[in-house]
């Protein structure tokens, strides 16, 4: 294991992996004004005046499964790097978390900008919060990681020299070409 192999992408992307698992804990909503109202089709109950639900409440189990898919494949990324994987291995882990991440950044950003939860009371009862912003965040990072492992091609490092071969020699003077 080397940690010494964690470049910017890496690092990016190990960011944004424990963003996104950090922002499910947090209050992705805020009912301002409500008295038990149940927030339709996500099961949170919210019974309070200026109560909030976090992101495992709020968020729907699709957008919460691709939100740790993508954390899940920003996290093998960077374990694969560290673990000296073969190339192969860790551009396809690359290239999978700045798919998905770009996919799940557009999907986050359409949840929290159009499809906002707001149980029937509009928008404006209704206030995003910190865990919300961060999810989207998180993803971007996730995606920016990936992004930039792939264009990162270590040219500099020891290990991505080409490799010192002795010539073969000539063939003998009575060979048959």
């Amino acid at each position: 294991m080397q940690l010494n192999r964690i470049r910017v992408g890496e690092a990016l992307a190990l960011i944004g992996a424990a963003v996104v698992v950090v922002s499910l804990f947090l209050d992705w909503v805020e009912v301002a004004g409500a008295a038990d109202y149940v927030l339709r089709g996500y099961g949170a109950v919210v019974s309070s005046i200026g109560a909030s639900a976090s992101g495992f409440d709020i968020a729907g189990w699709a957008l919460i499964a691709l939100l740790l898919l993508v954390a899940a494949l920003a996290l093998t990324l960077v374990v694969l790097t560290v673990a000296v994987e073969p190339v192969g291995l860790t551009m396809a882990s690359a290239v999978a978390t700045a798919f998905f991440g770009i996919l799940v950044s557009v999907l986050t950003l359409l949840r929290l900008a159009l499809f906002q939860p707001d149980a029937g009371l509009g928008d404006e009862n209704v206030t995003l919060q910190l865990g919300a912003y961060l999810s989207l965040l998180g993803v971007v990072l996730c995606a920016a990681g990936g992004w930039i492992t792939m264009k990162d091609e270590r040219q500099s490092a020891p290990y991505s020299a080409a490799p010192d071969l002795e010539p073969r020699p000539a063939p003998p003077a009575d060979a048959v070409a």
